[in-house]
């Protein structure tokens, strides 16, 4: 009886102390969040950091033509260019920035409500009507951590 008593004992320790099976921990999102958005062919291609918050390391996520970003943080965008003038354009959230060739160009911004928004190319690229570029979503942070984890997997 001692001897239960004292594994009992022992195992309540070592899973008080934190060794024990434990969720998770929760993403912590980096600021600012740093992006890299290139015009290329008018396709926005796009470079986000993964779990590990930072730029040039192998979980970059990948993505063309789609922007996301988490609520209420600090985000800076490099803007680029390998072919063409572009714009970085969202009208709704008052954002515009140019991509030169050659130059880059950089836009910060905080966005304060989720949703989905058009990237536009206005008349710099070369057309009379506005291109749409592709998407800038806004996610809760939750939801920004889960996709962060989910495209490392």
């Amino acid at each position: 009886m001692r001897l239960f008593l004292a594994y009992s004992m022992l195992l309540g320790a070592i899973l008080g102390a934190g060794c024990g099976p434990r969720g998770a921990p929760p993403l912590q999102v980096l600021e600012p969040v740093e992006i890299v958005v290139t015009g290329t062919n008018y396709r926005w291609h796009v470079r986000n950091p993964g779990v590990d918050g930072a730029l040039e390391t192998k979980d970059d996520i990948h993505a063309v033509q789609e922007v996301r970003v988490p609520l209420g943080a600090n985000v800076r965008v490099e803007l680029r260019s390998l072919d063409f003038l572009y714009t970085f354009s969202v009208p709704e959230q008052n954002l515009r920035e140019i991509a030169v060739p050659d130059l880059s160009f950089t836009l910060e911004f905080n966005l304060p409500q989720e949703g989905e928004y058009e990237l536009k190319c206005e008349q710099i690229c070369g057309i009379l009507e506005p291109m749409v570029l592709g998407s800038l979503i806004a996610m809760s942070r939750e939801d920004y951590a889960n996709w962060l984890r989910s495209a490392d997997e």
